[in-house]
């Protein structure tokens, strides 16, 4: 560990600590309640595509020298580098629509009977599909052709991505973080990640995008963690209430016997009389 930055080491450590925990929240209330719903199945399986985004920043960080500067790496490492970043803006992308829409899918089962809510839910699980769909396609579409993301030499156009951070008023931007984004924590990081996005875009993208594989794994991770958090609750209810019933029972059974030799008791006496 002693040849990465502490930005790399950082990255490692929390990104695979995040990654424990969401394993521990996805896979404990299915274990020991039993019970895997549509929403469970949506938030496993971005448990799962949130470890392969883990998995490959290591990939990057520990084969390929992310989270160094860009002068202290070869061309083939950055250009290694730059297609690991496309895919871990997809999976980043689809992970966390899937988060989105399985609290939307718990919500519309609380407040199913109010039909404004259980409409209105339906039609943002449709936004956070549409949203992962478009999210991928601009990640794969942003150049053409898409060697041009990673090869400077080759000619092509991209897309101005500066731009598409300062293309909407603040106003708007912020009526659709209000909207899309789900969950106060997730939103956090989901801020700090996008200006973390727009410094990827300079010339030492290499040293950034390590910051912005943190803030993809905490998102993304603290988002399932979050959605475990039910089903955690319950595993503690139903433990204290298997208690409280074994406390009561034994209780109940000592009752019983020292009943049982009170009434003993009386007879002998009676007879004795």
């Amino acid at each position: 560990m002693s040849g990465y930055t502490p930005l790399a080491k950082c990255t490692l450590g929390s990104s695979w600590a995040l990654t424990s925990l969401g394993f521990a929240s996805t896979a404990l209330p299915v274990l020991v309640l039993g019970e895997f719903k549509t929403d469970d199945a949506l938030v496993a399986t971005s448990f799962l595509l949130s470890a392969a985004l883990v998995s490959l920043s290591t990939w990057a960080i520990v084969d390929e020298g992310q989270g160094s500067h860009e002068t202290d790496m070869s061309a083939t490492q950055l250009e290694h580098m730059a297609k690991s970043l496309l895919v871990a803006e997809a999976l980043w992308s689809v992970a966390n629509s899937l988060v989105r829409i399985s609290a939307c899918l718990l919500l519309r089962r609380l407040f199913g009977v109010i039909s404004a809510a259980r409409h209105g839910l339906v039609m943002l699980v449709v936004l956070c599909a549409l949203l992962a769909g478009a999210s991928v396609l601009q990640v794969f579409l942003m150049c053409t052709p898409l060697a041009a993301t990673w090869d400077k030499n080759i000619a092509g156009t991209c897309g101005d991505q500066a731009a598409s951070f300062y293309g909407a008023p603040l106003q708007r931007r912020l009526a659709a973080i209000v909207v899309l984004d789900a969950g106060t924590i997730v939103l956090a990081v989901s801020a700090f990640r996008m200006k973390a996005l727009h410094d990827a875009v300079g010339p030492d993208f290499a040293y950034s995008s390590s910051y912005m594989s943190l803030l993809s794994a905490a998102g993304t991770m603290t988002g399932i963690i979050c959605c475990g958090i039910p089903g955690l609750r319950a595993i503690v209810v139903r433990r204290q209430r298997e208690r409280d019933l074994t406390i009561q029972t034994a209780e109940d059974g000592g009752g019983g016997g020292h009943g049982q030799a009170r009434r003993v008791g009386r007879s002998r006496g009676q007879v004795c009389g």
